[in-house]
């Protein structure tokens, strides 16, 4: 059967929209709604609205801009704050062409391949190793897979609501869009992996292995990340509100523009961190080891610092407004423009090399 998914990504093409069509939806002649539409110049991804029986195509996205991976913090806050609403731009395809494009497929238009001999028998649930495997798009949701080997298999865009990946190697792995809802990734290891777009709500992740982990925009809403690690992962604008961190090691993890509402960071492992543009408004934060950490521009209103190690921190243009410093220690902290517990503005200088007191 011709794939849909490249004829409509034909028409995108020839509208000249930096818009690509993501693998993750099989699409039928009749309708093509909640496709997952992908930004090709930033990354973004929004639902679009394709209906080719109704004869008309909305496609609702932010305005285009350069990848996220490659912006300037800078760049990456003033993007945050002028974002536009989902619905802020549509844009209407012809429906003849819509219609053309779904009754002629181009040459480069190619029947999808069958899964090979591997792929089908983990598809079949008659073995759990499939290391290296193409498994892109595939139902798993609810699947028994405790211990599987998934080492650098293609998982993007597949379902794994409520999979139970229990102490699975996942080493390497492409999840790229995947959905992980609720799975269960006790002690699994997913070093290296690649975890971009992917939703994790409600996953448990307690002890796992998220070193060196790649992802931009995960959502990690209210997971369980006990004593998991992160060590050295790359996680871009990832949203980690009202998840569970207890034991969680972030050691020089890059966790910019990340989202930490409603998280106890007490007493964390946060050594050499890069939180740049990060959001942590009210954020529990007693105890925790920020030293040599990145908190430019980061947004720390009223967080409680009881008691931190924020020795060598770099706090440029931070928020600490209504901030709690008591008993934090600020050795050779940087603090240009930044906003003090009082509300005052730092104006900065020599001096602001800090001392043990913290700031007023």
């Amino acid at each position: 059967m011709i794939s849909n998914q490249l004829q409509i990504r034909n028409i995108l093409m020839a509208t000249a929209l930096p818009y690509s069509l993501s693998m993750s939806t099989t699409l039928d002649s009749t309708v093509c709604v909640g496709t997952i539409m992908t930004c090709g110049a930033c990354g973004h991804r929004r639902e679009a609205k394709l209906s080719v029986s109704a004869h008309v195509g909305i496609l609702t996205a932010a305005p285009p801009r350069t990848r996220i991976d490659s912006m300037s913090p800078s760049q990456r806050l003033a993007a945050r704050r002028s974002a536009l609403p989902e619905t802020a731009r549509a844009l209407a395809f012809c429906a003849a062409t819509l219609g053309v494009a779904l009754s002629t497929p181009s040459e480069a238009q190619v029947a999808a391949p069958p899964p090979g001999e591997r792929e089908a028998a983990f598809l079949a649930n008659k073995t759990i190793d499939c290391a290296g495997c193409n498994l892109e798009g595939a139902d798993l949701q609810r699947r028994e897979m405790k211990g599987a080997n998934l080492e650098k298999a293609i998982l993007g865009a597949s379902n794994l609501y409520l999979a139970n990946l229990e102490g699975a190697n996942l080493k390497g792995a492409d999840l790229e869009g995947a959905n992980m809802s609720r799975a269960n990734l006790r002690g699994a290891n997913l070093s290296e992996a690649i975890i971009s777009y992917v939703n994790l709500y409600l996953a448990d992740g307690t002890n796992a292995n998220f070193t060196n982990a790649y992802a931009i925009e995960a959502i990690l809403i209210r997971m369980r990340l006990q004593r998991a690690t992160f060590e050295g992962a790359r996680l871009i604008d990832c949203d980690f509100r009202n998840a569970s961190v207890g034991g969680a090691i972030f050691r020089n993890a890059y966790l910019g523009g990340a989202r930490f509402g409603q998280v106890n960071l007490g007493r964390l492992d946060m050594r050499g961190a890069n939180l740049e543009v990060a959001d942590l408004p009210y954020a529990t934060m007693r105890g925790v080891n920020l030293e040599g950490a990145i908190l430019t521009d980061a947004d720390l209103f009223g967080a409680d610092l009881t008691e931190a190690n924020l020795r060598r921190v770099n706090l440029n243009n931070a928020r600490l407004e209504g901030a709690t410093t008591t008993g934090a220690v600020f050795d050779g902290a940087v603090m240009l423009g930044t906003i003090l517990p009082n509300g005052e503005m730092n104006p900065g200088g020599p001096e602001d090399a800090g001392a043990t007191a913290a700031p007023r």
